[in-house]
């Protein structure tokens, strides 16, 4: 599983948003710039600048412990920073949990959905 907060669509660098936020991205991208080629095959270019924090939760199957880990690390930060509260952000959970597990399923508490709400994060769970 992979999940991770993304902040997009905004016309300052992404390195200036990690300036802002006193934080460093796990990993940006400038509107415009070719993405790396996967197994050969071509990739559109980059639409938005981006800024990028990812999950370091241990808990291989929890969407619920990934989306609170990325809360952990950066609720303080939007909350501190209101102008970041206006830039389109959401957090992404990419999954093969059919694949790899016997029980799919996606479970979020109210806490963190009511934080999510607060802060204004869509969150895009793909599940495959």
């Amino acid at each position: 599983m992979k999940a991770y907060f993304v902040i997009y669509g905004f016309d300052k660098s992404p390195e200036d948003v990690s300036k802002l936020l006193g934080i460093q991205a796990d990993e940006v991208g400038h509107k415009g710039d070719e993405r790396p080629k996967i197994e050969g095959k071509n990739r559109p270019v980059i639409q938005d600048n981006y800024w990028q924090i990812n999950s370091s939760s241990s808990e291989e199957y929890s969407i619920d412990a990934h989306i609170k880990n990325l809360l952990k690390k950066i609720s303080p930060l939007l909350d501190s920073h209101s102008e970041i509260v206006e830039y389109s952000k959401k957090i992404v959970v990419h999954d093969g949990i059919s694949v790899n597990c016997p029980k799919p399923g996606a479970y979020i508490d109210y806490a963190t959905s009511a934080l999510l709400g607060r802060l204004k994060i869509d969150c895009d769970i793909d599940l495959y």
